[in-house]
């Protein structure tokens, strides 16, 4: 009873002045960026007016209540929505108030998704959302690392190798063979 009241208070006060240290760091260069950064194209604006005559027509006490949306989303994009180190869903989670949470991975091999979840008051369930969607599209537009599946050719890597050790032999005067003297002659040993 009472004992937990307070550590929730207490619990409250902390991720309070952490929010604010990370508030700090954000405009320093270390995480994401403020929503300060973007500007809403102007043929969004009446979207978000109508956005908010309809959340202010809500009874006050709803918008405060937990509301869950969800998404699925191909799994090969979710490190990016997660961030290095998890900063990106930290950032989310701390600046929104929300749970953010990846399911594990459905949908056969051919199309593997994963579900994310977000739990909070409505409003801020929206904004996590968007955060995550933003996040979402600038992974998209971003160049990312070859497929696993287009590995090399080891042998014409090979024929390439034998190629420019034959350039170098060639360069150094060694002759035309392809084959040197070797080691015949020039280590330690028994003669023989």
């Amino acid at each position: 009873g009472r004992d937990d009241a307070r550590g929730g208070r207490g619990e409250r006060r902390r991720t309070s002045s952490r929010r604010r240290r990370s508030r700090s760091r954000r405009g320093s260069g270390h995480g994401e960026r403020s929503d300060a950064a973007y500007t809403l194209p102007p043929s969004q604006e009446p979207l978000l007016m109508g956005l908010a005559r309809t959340l202010s027509a809500f009874p006050e006490r709803s918008l405060h209540l937990d509301y869950v949306i969800t998404c699925d989303l191909p799994t090969s994009k979710v490190s990016a929505l997660i961030g290095k180190r998890g900063e990106h869903i930290t950032f989310v989670r701390k600046g929104t108030g929300t749970q953010v949470h990846f399911d594990e991975a459905s949908g056969g091999a051919d199309n593997p998704m994963q579900q994310m979840s977000i739990k909070g008051p409505l409003t801020q369930v929206y904004r996590a959302h968007a955060l995550m969607m933003r996040r979402y599209h600038e992974s998209e537009s971003a160049p990312g690392p070859a497929p696993a599946d287009a590995a090399p050719d080891v042998t014409s890597l090979q024929h390439h190798i034998a190629d420019l050790q034959k350039q170098l032999e060639m360069a150094r005067g060694a002759p035309k063979g392809g084959k040197g003297k070797g080691k015949k002659g020039k280590g330690k040993g028994k003669k023989g």
